[in-house]
């Protein structure tokens, strides 16, 4: 496991090496993983340690509720198919001048209105918090005078498509077993919607719906396609691409590419539908809360992010 964190940790000192500029850092942290897996808890969690942090949701990014299309099978709108469920080239043009310029562009969220569960006693951070929000204060480049800004992204379709995954510089991947997700998607009310309707999923919509999307969207992530158990499928480093200019990862085939795509001469990697935006990622780190709390999640975390920092 730790040769896996540390070959991501050079990854991320490699991509933030290209094309920072000299006086401000602007490092976009991504949390990503299947609905009800704690996405937005860890972003938060985050977000108070991380002086100058900013939370930005996927959520804010998906097309007007009358855009949504019907499921083929079912006939209920259909939130979660992967290449319909988010406005991609918005998410990416969005993420592409938050980079460049470290400012949060303008734009409507509706995220308030989505309050995350209270935290069980063993995820909460305690003093930690005030501990790591003091070394990140005193980060600042390590005596090089420059500024960080942290954007950190939650979303459940971050890596779907290589235009948004090349403004990522901190990948993470939440993983949660299925009967987990399944019980906390349960528990919830429903979902408010940009428009201001409340949205409550019919009866088998996780069954139905959301879990084969996510399958869709995940399983070419892991070997052998096993996202309940697999390891995850190991890329190349990042490659170096310029601020506000993203391009794909040379593991990601190109919209003009056809027929099916497998990832040559990676171990237990699955042959993906071109088009679907479906690949293995480049310097991606599983955090698997269930296991190690969302507080060791984000010890495990913060401790990656002082150490890329420190030397870039």
């Amino acid at each position: 496991m730790f040769n896996r964190i540390y070959s991501s940790i050079a990854a991320i000192r490699a991509h933030l090496r290209a094309g920072s500029a000299d006086d401000v850092t602007n490092i976009v942290i991504v949390h990503s993983g299947a609905t009800c897996s704690g996405k937005t808890t860890l972003a938060k969690l985050l977000h108070r340690v991380l002086p100058n942090s900013v939370i930005i949701h996927q959520d804010d990014f998906a097309p007007p509720e009358e855009q949504i299309p019907l499921h083929p099978t079912h006939n209920i709108p259909d939130w979660d198919t992967p290449a319909t469920a988010i406005d991609h080239p918005r998410l990416a043009a969005f993420l592409a001048t938050l980079k460049r310029t470290g400012v949060v562009p303008p734009h409507h969220s509706h995220d308030h209105l989505n309050p995350v569960p209270p935290l069980e006693e063993r995820d909460k951070l305690g003093e930690r918090e005030r501990e790591w929000r003091g070394v990140f204060e005193g980060l600042k480049g390590e005596g090089k005078g420059e500024e960080v800004v942290w954007g950190l992204v939650d979303g459940f379709l971050l890596y779907w498509d290589p235009t948004v995954v090349a403004n990522l510089d901190i990948r993470i991947l939440l993983r949660v077993p299925r009967a987990e997700l399944e019980r906390r998607r349960e528990e919830r009310r429903g979902y408010h919607t940009a428009e201001g309707s409340f949205w409550v999923d019919p009866p088998g919509y996780f069954a139905q719906i959301v879990y084969p999307a996510y399958l869709v969207a995940h399983e070419p992530l892991f070997e052998n396609g096993d996202t309940e158990n697999g390891k995850l499928i190991a890329v190349d480093a990042h490659p170096a691409s310029q601020p506000g200019q993203p391009a794909p990862h040379p593991e990601e085939p190109t919209a003009s590419e056809s027929g099916a795509q497998p990832v040559d001469g990676t171990p237990g990697a699955r042959p993906v539908e071109s088009g679907t935006g479906a690949r293995p990622v480049a310097g991606l780190i599983l955090v698997e809360p269930l296991r190690e709390t969302m507080a060791g999640a984000v010890d495990r975390v913060c401790r990656i992010l002082v150490d890329a920092v420190q030397n870039r």
